[in-house]
């Protein structure tokens, strides 16, 4: 689980600085699903999902 920092670009002092605008706290790597249900999908790959308008 990490934090994810939402940061925007501000000038203090004469120099630019990245301001955190907002936290999301315990942020896992699969989002919502469970870890065993999103293993479970195919990876993601230039075969997967296929491409319906390739020839």
């Amino acid at each position: 689980m990490h934090n994810i920092y939402i940061r925007k670009v501000e000038v203090r002092g004469g120099h630019a600085q990245n301001t955190v605008i907002y936290t999301f706290h315990n942020v896992s790597q699969f989002w919502t699903f469970s870890p065993a249900a999103f293993l479970a999908q195919p990876v993601y790959s230039r075969d997967y999902p296929p491409c319906r308008y390739c020839a």
